[in-house]
């Protein structure tokens, strides 16, 4: 392989764009620069010239009059200085790319600032993600968010909850999602909870990771709070949420969404999709507790077979019980006599497989559903 010298630079310097003749599309464009800035890289770090790098950071912060790509590459090549190289002139250089609105220029400097994992990159691509010009550009940025991997005051929360809530791809909703897990802020609970409804299926898996990230006894607190909003979309979700997190203390909280413990007084959740949200949740905690599997057999009962399909699968993972058959959508005297089965199985195995209850499970908690 023929090695490239130091007469070689100039013309290195005009290829930063890519742009030669072979080179008809951007993807093509850009993996020429990336080539080029490499070569640069080398050649400065092998012969000591730092007049190299003087003269990329010029280039990148325009005052070389480049174009946008000449100047996308500039900001490339100083973001392949080995760490002992890059100054703090180089990295401002390299931010200068975020400044405005052309695409190449912000996703080179977003890519080239995710390895610096310094708060004041962080702050800037922040900024960049709020005045950024499409989707494509935010994910681009987002992606870096993720891997300076900061959280707490660090992570630019504001900022994601906003590219979330103006995404028009499923692939910004997705990273926005997995960059607010990482934040591990609870400030995301309300973006989490309008996710984890979507009609997306990748953006409800990319929320339900998210949420466990979370401190769990804020996030938990949060949520609970949530099941008694009078927004029935808001408790169906909360409840999804909580089934996500997995702490089994929320457990008898969900079981008064969806039967009556003390009937005729009403209790359960008007709204069938939260009732259907709250079988689904505890079949996902899993609860080894006598008043939940007691109260979802008494969920077998409920009109809607949604709700009696996620009580009996509920039913089956808590109690490991795949012998007692119910067909939620069968006759009704089918669905009494397996009603029947799994009744007197509890009757005869309640106190030997199960938790007996707490003194605390016995006591009514607030109406769920906003009213009384």
């Amino acid at each position: 392989m023929v090695e490239i010298g130091e007469g070689a630079v100039p013309h290195l310097i005009n290829l930063l764009g890519g742009d030669i003749p072979v080179a008809r599309k951007r993807d093509d464009q850009v993996a020429i620069s990336h080539f080029v800035a490499e070569a640069l890289v080398g050649i400065a770090v092998k012969s000591g010239k730092k007049e190299i790098v003087g003269a990329l950071r010029q280039i990148a912060s325009g005052g070389q009059g480049g174009s946008p790509g000449k100047r996308a590459g500039a900001i490339i090549a100083l973001g392949k200085l080995p760490p002992d190289w890059r100054s703090p002139e180089d990295i401002a250089a390299i931010e200068s790319g975020l400044s405005g609105s052309v695409p190449e220029m912000i996703v080179a400097a977003a890519n080239s600032l995710a390895a610096e994992r310094s708060v004041s990159s962080l702050q800037r691509l922040s900024d960049a993600l709020a005045s950024a010009p499409d989707d494509n550009v935010k994910t681009v940025i987002v992606l870096a968010v993720i891997d300076l991997d900061q959280k707490g005051n660090n992570a630019p929360v504001s900022s994601l909850v906003s590219a979330f809530s103006g995404a028009k791809s499923t692939i910004l909703m997705e990273y926005s999602l997995a960059a607010l897990g990482i934040a591990e802020d609870v400030e995301a609970i309300p973006t989490l909870i309008k996710a984890r409804i979507s009609p997306y299926p990748a953006v409800v898996a990319a929320t339900s990771k998210a949420v466990v990230r979370l401190p769990k006894e804020k996030a938990v607190a949060l949520l609970r709070d949530e099941l008694k909003n009078k927004d029935y979309r808001i408790r169906q979700s909360a409840t999804l949420l909580l089934g996500d997190i997995g702490e089994a203390s929320v457990a008898k909280a969900l079981l008064d969404l969806l039967v009556d413990p003390n009937p005729p007084r009403v209790k359960r959740d008007p709204e069938t999709s939260v009732r259907v949200a709250a079988a689904a949740a505890i079949g996902k905690i899993k609860p080894k507790m006598k008043n939940i599997v007691e109260g979802l057999i008494n969920a077998l009962k409920d009109p809607d077979d949604d709700v009696r399909q996620n009580a009996y699968t509920a039913l089956k993972a808590t109690t490991g019980m795949e012998t007692i058959e119910f067909d939620p959508v069968g006759k009704d005297a089918q669905r009494k006599e397996a009603i029947k089965k799994w009744e007197l199985w509890f009757k005869v195995n309640g106190d030997k497989v199960f938790e007996e209850k707490k003194e605390e499970d016995k006591k009514e908690e607030a109406p769920a559903n906003g009213g009384t």
